[in-house]
């Protein structure tokens, strides 16, 4: 069932919205209840070792959810009226099957973001985030070259910059 009413989200007026029944009974159906933006660690698995890493990526963790996993999450997710998923790591495009994850969650209505070192060891991992086409891709830096280079490897500023 579609809401009528104005409601804004980051500041955008939008009249009418979706309303996906969650799992909660009892709940008001004329505001949003849920978050709007989910932040989802997709994996710990990073190309990098930078020396500020706030959550030790490296390998990725023993027991990480498969793929199929990760999308009957994103699926209830979506169920329960989340809008917004952030994709993040570790690196996200070293989890195998996260381009699938990403167009699933851009098929099932979210809006999709990613954060991103840009460090690729394969050329077509920019291709598949073109197809993709997440709605905001956040490619990180630390400061200037040196300062970048320092904190994530030497050569990772320019790698980064080139992608």
């Amino acid at each position: 069932m579609a809401l009528k009413g104005d409601f804004k989200f980051d500041g955008v007026k939008v009249s009418d919205i979706e309303y996906l029944k969650g799992k909660l009974d009892g709940i008001r159906k004329d505001i949003i209840y849920s978050p709007i933006r989910v932040y989802y660690e997709l994996t710990t698995a990073c190309n990098l070792r930078c020396k500020t890493c706030f959550n030790k990526s490296g390998e990725a963790l023993k027991d990480e959810l498969s793929s199929d996993e990760v999308i009957k999450i994103i699926e209830g997710l979506r169920k329960d009226n989340i809008l917004d998923l952030r994709f993040t790591g570790g690196e996200i495009t070293t989890k195998k099957g996260w381009d699938e994850i990403l167009q699933h969650a851009k098929d099932l209505g979210f809006a999709v973001s990613m954060n991103t070192n840009a460090i690729f060891n394969d050329e077509n991992i920019i291709d598949k985030i073109v197809e993709i086409a997440p709605n905001q891709v956040t490619l990180s830096f630390d400061g200037t070259k040196k300062t970048n280079d320092f904190i994530r490897g030497k050569g990772s500023f320019d790698r980064a910059f080139k992608t």
